[in-house]
């Protein structure tokens, strides 16, 4: 109760400082019997991440200095996390409304970050030389995606199965640290069904409507808003998201190191 208290204290102080919107959870009765951790990481996560978030961070470093990199790196990080707490808001907003479509959205998005975000620590913890870091950390900077005529820049972004599935190897190890297994494609897994969820497929077809007999059948709305609930399952592994990210960033700041003391910033929330 101690603990729930300061972290309702820390999320309180937080939005007082910057404003930012925190959207409270309004689960189904069914669901607050469910796995109460999940849910719970969910409510805290702004004040989970909020100590990773900078803002005014100087880029302005000689192309040969170690700094240029780490403040890049932060900027990139700082507006992934950003990024994902407005996601974060989204998932809520899908789950409070028992709007299922846009809830696939909004996390399968949100699991593309956590990719991203591992393999920025697993080029951190790379033995290379600056150079070559700053090469691979390109797409990273100013890649996109896409071959149309509103495209900005060249530069290819990074593919986000191969991002997705470096996170399946951070998983496997972090879960044979705490001597689990089975999740050796966790993350391409599940986002394989938020991508089925999220496109013209036959399983977002099924969201709306089921096929009984030969007649097709559109679900009434209360019917589409029992798979908030019904579905638990299938999306579940969706919200670990919000979990994991935490870690992944304690990683990556610890490879930073004394960025304060080298690179003009200032946290976000302060």
């Amino acid at each position: 109760m101690v603990l729930q208290s300061l972290i309702f204290c820390r999320q309180y102080k937080l939005m007082n400082k910057n404003k930012f919107p925190n959207t409270k959870l309004n689960l189904p009765k069914e669901l607050k019997k469910d796995d109460k951790e999940i849910f719970e990481n969910i409510e805290s996560y702004l004040s989970s991440v909020s100590e990773y978030i900078y803002t005014d961070i100087n880029l302005d470093f000689d192309i040969d200095d170690v700094n240029q990199k780490d403040a890049w790196v932060l900027k990139i990080v700082s507006a992934y996390l950003l990024r994902s707490l407005y996601l974060r808001n989204a998932v809520v907003d899908a789950i409070n409304s028992r709007n299922i479509a846009a809830l696939h959205l909004a996390l399968k998005a949100e699991f593309e970050l956590v990719g991203a975000l591992v393999s920025v620590l697993e080029l951190l913890n790379k033995k290379i030389s600056l150079k070559d870091f700053k090469d691979k950390f390109v797409p990273y900077v100013m890649g996109n995606r896409g071959r149309s005529d509103f495209r900005v820049g060249s530069v290819e972004s990074n593919n986000v199965l191969t991002m997705l599935e470096k996170a399946d190897k951070y998983l496997v190890k972090v879960a044979k640290k705490a001597g689990k297994s089975g999740t050796e494609k966790y993350f391409t897994s599940f986002y394989d069904t938020a991508s089925n969820a999220s496109h013209p497929t036959s399983d977002s077809n099924g969201l709306v409507g089921n096929i009984k007999d030969v007649t097709w059948v559109a679900k009434s709305p209360n019917e589409f808003k029992q798979l908030i609930t019904d579905t638990r399952m299938e999306y579940g592994g969706l919200l670990t998201s919000f979990s994991i990210i935490p870690f992944i960033c304690e990683e990556i700041f610890e490879k930073l190191g004394d960025f304060k003391d080298r690179i003009e910033c200032k946290r976000y929330f302060d």
